[in-house]
């Protein structure tokens, strides 16, 4: 039996294996560039008017944690072809599995208030509670931010209990003699992840989907406006012709 504990064995071929990790890894790159581009502007705005747009701080949130995840990807990715005995230890397997949850919920979130702060900006409602909601957006959009990040962190702590399992298996044979070896097996209680995931997604998709729906139709009600007014103004001669 061998002394140290062996990375599980991959059952891809080698160039399905390089296949995955170009694609995986052209895609995060991609990413990557394209979510600084979107942080590079608006950096360039704060230097420029030493301040920057309520929507643009959003996009900077949702960028950062998007190039952080990407990162992570690409991170998890060279772990995991370069040096498995590093990656399959119990704590670096479950920080890098609590990490990519926590930035991906960053995200979520990060999402559903850009849709959120659009709707309040853009949609036309006479309701006294949503008059004053659009009169304080701006200033409450920072905090909002902060909390969704607070909130994400402390939610992605639960993934760090009972779903991921990383333990050294000391009896495992070996098809082409009569010994063993050991090697890391990993166990994911799917169930738990499955409920916990959908439950940590069910608040900003129900923002997202609600703040998207509720501008449309505004937009809606507002074009049958215009086009009612537009048609009430004409002259009778051309309305008759």
């Amino acid at each position: 039996m061998t002394n140290t504990c062996s990375p599980p064995e991959d059952n891809l071929s080698p160039l399905n294996i390089i296949l995955i990790f170009t694609v995986m890894g052209t895609e995060c790159i991609i990413g990557i560039v394209a979510n600084g581009f979107i942080v590079a502007i608006n950096a360039a705005e704060w230097i420029k008017n030493k301040a920057v747009s309520t929507s643009g701080r959003i996009l900077c949130f949702l960028s950062i944690s998007r190039i952080a995840l990407q990162s992570l990807m690409m991170l998890e990715i060279t772990f995991h072809s370069t040096s498995p005995q590093f990656y399959y230890k119990d704590g670096v397997y479950d920080t890098l599995k609590v990490s990519f949850v926590f930035l991906h919920y960053c995200s979520l979130w990060f999402s559903a208030w850009l849709s959120f702060f659009y709707f309040v900006k853009i949609a036309d409602f006479s309701y006294r509670l949503f008059l004053k909601l659009k009169w304080r957006i701006t200033g409450l959009m920072p905090w909002l931010l902060w909390l969704s990040v607070f909130f994400a962190l402390g939610y992605s702590m639960f993934f760090s209990y009972g779903i991921y399992t990383v333990y050294c298996n000391n009896s495992f044979p070996i098809p082409s003699s009569n010994s063993t070896k050991k090697i890391y097996i990993t166990e994911t209680n799917v169930v738990n992840l499955v409920l916990l995931y959908n439950l940590g997604i069910f608040i900003p998709l129900i923002m997202f989907i609600l703040a998207a729906t509720l501008l449309i139709i505004s937009l809606k009600r507002h074009t049958l406006h215009m086009k009612s007014n537009a048609t009430g103004s004409r002259d009778p001669s051309m309305e008759a012709h």
